[in-house]
Parts: structure tokens; C-alpha cells; sequence
């Protein structure tokens, strides 16, 4: 399921604040057609590994994985950047 995040994927994951079923029903066809399922779901992965490694509530192992998959995932330092707003934004603690 690895792949290439990009900056463009994770502003519309952000758009619909991570909720699959909002972006299903209201996703443009340009929307759709930037960010698949399979991209969703890696953003969702990581996005909730990065909130545990940052709680510190992940052992060092887990968190030298997560960080590894993260750079293999993106394709910029902006991207990864992004990721890590997402996992620390208020709609994302509270869901």
C-alpha cells in the first residue's frame, strides 16, 4: 500500500478533516481523481502513527518505523511536514 503522498493529497484530506464518508459524498471528480482509497488510507495510517510516536506512547522501534515509512511515503520534506500538522490539529485529536 505504500506510495507517494504529495502536498495536494493531504490539503484535500484535510479539506474533509479525514472523514472518508464526507469525501465520498462531496469529493469533486478532480478531488477524487488526486487522492484514491488507497492513498486515504496510508494518510490515515500515518497521520494516526505519528500521534502515537508524538504522545510518546510508542516504543523506539515502532517510532524509527513510522518515521522510515513517512520518508518512503512522501515526496517532500513540505509533504511530511503537512502530515504532521494533520496529526496535530484539533479535528484530528478529537475524532
Amino acid at each position: 500500500m505504500e506510495g507517494t503522498l504529495t502536498l495536494d493529497q493531504l490539503k484535500i484530506y484535510k479539506k474533509y478533516r479525514g472523514d472518508p464518508d464526507s469525501f465520498q459524498r462531496s469529493a469533486s471528480s478532480k478531488e477524487a481523481g488526486i487522492l484514491s482509497g488507497d492513498a486515504w488510507a496510508l494518510i490515515s495510517e500515518l497521520t494516526g502513527a505519528m500521534f502515537l510516536v508524538q504522545s510518546h506512547r510508542a516504543t523506539d522501534d515502532f517510532s524509527q518505523n513510522v518515521l522510515v515509512r513517512i520518508k518512503r511515503s512522501c515526496d517532500s520534506e513540505l509533504t511530511i511536514n503537512e502530515l504532521q500538522s494533520i496529526s496535530n490539529s484539533d479535528w484530528f485529536l478529537k475524532r
